[in-house]
């Protein structure tokens, strides 16, 4: 195939654009904002911030979008929540279904705000 291998310099960014892109974002957007104390401290900040990356931050190349789309909740549901992300430095907000003691089904309102409610208590202890 004579495929060939180039190697990028040592400390020239503008070689690997993308590589240099993530590390930034990782960067500025977390570990400028904490004290990292060991190596398994910084992997469980690192796999923190990656499943935020993946499923809460907008990224201006999908529209705003996170690479795993949510669904759009319409203002009307019910009180808005927020979600701490990344040990509480960022966070994500969504809306709580309002409480209704006529619906009792598993998909219902009461189910989904109880299911939200266990995830902000265990995301904020």
């Amino acid at each position: 195939m004579n495929i060939t291998e180039v190697v990028t310099a040592p400390r020239s960014p503008w070689q690997n654009a993308y590589v240099e892109r993530v590390l930034g974002s990782i960067r500025r957007e977390c570990l400028d904002h904490m004290v990292i104390f060991n190596e398994r401290h910084l992997r469980r900040v690192l796999s923190s911030y990656v499943d935020y990356y993946q499923g809460t931050r907008t990224h201006l190349s999908l529209d705003k979008d996170c690479p795993d789309p949510r669904p759009i909740m319409p203002r009307r549901i019910g009180k808005l929540v927020a979600i701490a992300k990344v040990g509480g430095l960022h966070h994500r907000y969504e809306r709580l279904a309002p409480d209704s003691s006529r619906i009792r089904g598993p998909c219902s309102p009461i189910v989904a705000s109880r299911a939200v409610r266990r995830r902000l208590k265990t995301s904020v202890s």
